[in-house]
């Protein structure tokens, strides 16, 4: 694999203010250049706001999806641009593949950083198929033959993170439901109006573009044994822990 990311600077000032033309021309070579290295940064160029942002993005991938189902607290800033993970600045997310607790994932992702930060803050990016090598066989075998099971709860407009209502961008329970059935989601209506939902996806894909196979999922991310060390304790006194309504778990499929 050729640099990670590849970085790409404008020649001048005229390109630098032109990111979706230059783009737009150079597609199949940016796309090609995507493929051989896995991510690209472009850097120098001139992206001041989210409408801006979107334009960028549309101009490298059309069809931009938007954030339905999305577990984690996000705002909708204008058209299909959303804010990164709404979490306190002590908290961290671990590397992870985006959405892959659904069968489908998108094939793209965009950053965008308005406001730098003073200190810290940096988004890390992984190379899927690398870290795929550097695991246990006997583990990589298990997430291929099971898939991962991930369990979703989320409230009916009050309670811990997101509710059902901002995770799908809808107050309509027929058009949560229509969603759901075409994910072949399991899925439960609760009596407060919350909704559990259990989702059986891959542990591994297959890459869009290269076809080669890559580490796919979300497990470290939704398990119990990654949240903070206060709150897994108090979790674990609990009896039978594993059935608390937490907002998302992840488990081996059995």
């Amino acid at each position: 694999m050729s640099q990670y990311p590849f970085i790409i600077s404008p020649v001048n000032e005229e390109e630098a203010q032109s990111l979706p033309e230059f783009i737009k021309k150079n597609s199949s070579q940016l796309h090609k250049q995507l493929e051989e290295s896995g991510a690209l940064l472009f850097r120098g160029f001139s992206v001041k706001d989210a409408e801006s942002f979107e334009k960028v993005s549309k101009a490298g991938t059309p069809n931009l999806l938007e954030n339905t189902g999305g577990g984690s607290p996000r705002t909708l800033i204008q058209g299909k641009v959303y804010t990164s993970t709404e979490y306190s600045e002590d908290q961290w997310i671990p590397l992870h593949c985006e959405q892959s607790y659904f069968s489908s994932m998108p094939n793209y992702i965009w950053f965008f950083c308005l406001i730098p930060p003073k200190e810290q803050g940096q988004t890390p990016i992984g190379d899927m198929q690398e870290l795929l090598t550097r695991l246990d066989p006997k583990l990589v075998e298990r997430f291929q033959e099971k898939g991962v099971r991930y369990i979703y709860n989320l409230h009916g407009g009050k309670g811990f993170s997101v509710g059902w209502q901002k995770a799908f961008l809808t107050e309509d329970k027929q058009q949560v439901t229509d969603w759901l059935d075409e994910q072949g989601a399991d899925y439960k209506w609760n009596s407060d109006n919350s909704l559990s939902i259990k989702l059986l996806a891959p542990g591994l894909r297959n890459h869009s573009s290269t076809n080669e196979l890559v580490w796919g999922n979300q497990a470290v991310n939704w398990h119990v044994d990654t949240f903070p060390a206060q709150m897994k304790k108090m979790i674990r006194r609990v009896p039978d822990f594993s059935q608390i309504n937490l907002k998302a778990q992840s488990r081996d499929e059995k």
